[in-house]
């Protein structure tokens, strides 16, 4: 009995001390394989901040030697256009010419003046438009028809999502035929009472807001165009135009619009008042004469304007 409980002891003892050799075995192994794993991540961070050194070594070359080149996207919308690859810079060049044939038979003994017969460069534009930022636009235009150089849009405008804050010079609020550009307008000029009435461009700071069916634009001007040495201490104007279109379809447009402007001739240096006159050529040709012409008659002014326009695929109308 004794005999066979020494043999049970051997057989366990021998027993629990091949499972603690396996165990023991295990454990190194698990070891050895964690040890590995671990001088393979190792090696693999060594590799990542190599790489990110080549990286920025790259960046850091690319920078001093002038720019990433294929950073840079250039289209063609009608001009070139460049902007970054991340749309916070944007460059175009824009511009327009435009040439007129006018042949003006005039009774000479009732109007006094010549027949007519030229041709001119009525607009000859260049400039530039872009974006800075994302959210700073600019616009610069210089008009050189009839031989001499007249600033047209020179403004710098804030972005704010649904419209934007101009600082600069640029049309004041009025009138649906002198807001739409000449590149869209109907006919060859503007109608007479376009260019009796409404002002040119001038120095201010506006808001132009809009969507798909409104448009708000409102602004206060001081000196215009052509009179930028001449600046007088209250000269002024100020304008605001709202418009909707309650139908908006890729076959029918109906808009409908008003505007406001009132304007203060102010002083001149010498105490004489800067007084308006109202003026149109004949036949609404540019090379035309004016035979309307009321001198210099008002202080100041106030005008008022309602405006519509319908389009049903190639027919349109307007009228204000």
């Amino acid at each position: 009995m004794i005999g066979g409980l020494r043999k049970t002891s051997v057989y366990l003892l021998a027993g629990v001390s091949a499972v603690g050799i396996l165990a023991s075995a295990g454990t190194a192994a698990k070891a050895a394989d964690t040890a590995q794993l671990e001088a393979q991540m190792r090696a693999m961070q060594a590799q990542m901040k190599e790489l990110q050194r080549q990286v920025q070594e790259a960046k850091s070359t690319s920078a001093h030697s002038g720019g990433n080149d294929l950073d840079l996207k250039v289209k063609w919308k009608g001009a070139p256009q460049l902007s970054s690859g991340d749309g916070k810079f944007k460059f175009k060049v824009r511009g327009r010419i435009m040439a007129d044939y006018d042949s003006i038979d005039q009774d000479e003994t009732v109007t006094g003046k010549d027949d007519i017969s030229g041709v001119e460069l009525r607009r000859a534009r260049i400039g530039v438009e872009g974006v800075i930022f994302y959210d700073w636009k600019y616009k610069a235009e210089v008009d050189f028809a009839g031989d001499e150089v007249s600033v047209k849009d020179m403004y710098l405008a804030y972005d704010f999502g649904p419209g934007s804050i101009l600082l600069g010079q640029f049309k004041v609020a009025n009138s649906l035929e002198e807001m739409t550009s000449s590149r869209f307008i109907t006919f060859m000029e503007r109608a007479s009472f376009v260019e009796a009435f409404i002002v040119e461009r001038q120095i201010g700071a506006g808001i132009h807001a809009g969507g798909d069916h409104w448009s708000l634009q409102t602004g206060y001007y001081g000196a215009p165009t052509g009179a930028q040495g001449d600046f007088s201490s209250d000269t002024t104007s100020a304008a605001v135009r709202g418009t909707i279109a309650p139908i908006d379809t890729d076959t029918t447009i109906v808009h409908l619009g008003a505007s406001y402007r009132h304007r203060d001739a102010g002083t001149e240096r010498g105490g004489a008042s800067d007084i308006f006159r109202y003026r149109a050529r004949a036949a609404d040709l540019h090379l035309a004469d004016r035979f309307i012409n009321t001198g210099h008659v008002a202080e100041q002014d106030d005008m008022f304007v309602l405006e519509g326009a319908a389009v049903y695929k190639r027919f349109s109308l307007q009228g204000e």
